[in-house]
């Protein structure tokens, strides 16, 4: 596939995102810093997020969908709550500062889109999206979330901006790259074999006109 959304996130715009949202300076990487990002727009820092939802999981292996550089793969490293940890990223500029960041990580971030997961049936215990699925154009969607209850053989996790309706939203002067909706819903809505484990919503701190909800949903046999 090649689709607009994936064109802009593998190019320029997508570096810039990269080079904005590291919190690296001269390749060090401010964990404090970013961890308490999520507090100031959600009231809860990262770290706290994934205790709440991962903390007493008992899985082994995550896929993070769409992860960047790795932030949150190094968070899960530091917890200590999976012993493989993977990543999927679009834009290979993000790879490559990623193995500049995280020299040492014990991890690895495959170059791939979201919407053609190279990965085998259940190959991860759990499924992770943070903030992504907010940049999938309504039409891809469907594709997406497949790919996503296709290769994960336990859970699904997201952490996505919420709103009761699907609404675009213009993103740094561009239409066509977010949209906020219930994403929880959507998935439960395509695929019968999944229940809500936990879910949260939480009020914008900064800007109070956005909303987020995190959710953890489970496989049923």
């Amino acid at each position: 596939m090649n689709t607009r959304q994936q064109s802009i996130w593998a190019g320029k715009f997508g570096k810039e995102y990269t080079e904005r949202n590291s919190f690296v300076n001269g390749n060090v990487f401010n964990f404090d810093e970013w961890n308490n990002l999520l507090h100031k727009e959600m009231g809860i820092t990262r770290t706290s997020l994934n205790e709440l939802f991962f903390g007493n999981l008992n899985v082994d292996s995550v896929l993070e969908v769409g992860s960047n550089v790795g932030l949150q793969l190094n968070c899960f490293e530091k917890m200590g709550y999976f012993s493989k940890i993977c990543g999927l990223e679009v834009q290979r500029h993000a790879i490559s500062e990623s193995k500049k960041i995280f020299p040492n990580a014990a991890y690895d971030i495959v170059q791939g889109i979201a919407e053609e997961v190279p990965f085998k049936n259940s190959s991860f215990d759990l499924l992770v999206t943070n903030g992504v699925l907010i940049h999938i154009s309504p039409e891809n969607l469907d594709k997406v979330l497949s790919e996503i209850h296709r290769c994960s053989k336990k859970y699904i996790f997201g952490c996505e901006y919420y709103d009761d309706n699907y609404t675009e939203i213009n993103y740094r002067g561009h239409n066509g790259l977010l949209w906020r909706g219930d994403f929880c819903s959507e998935y439960l809505s395509r695929f019968p074999d999944l229940r809500v484990v936990k879910k949260k919503t939480f009020d914008g701190v900064q800007d109070k006109s956005t909303r987020y909800t995190a959710f953890l949903l489970e496989k049923i046999k």
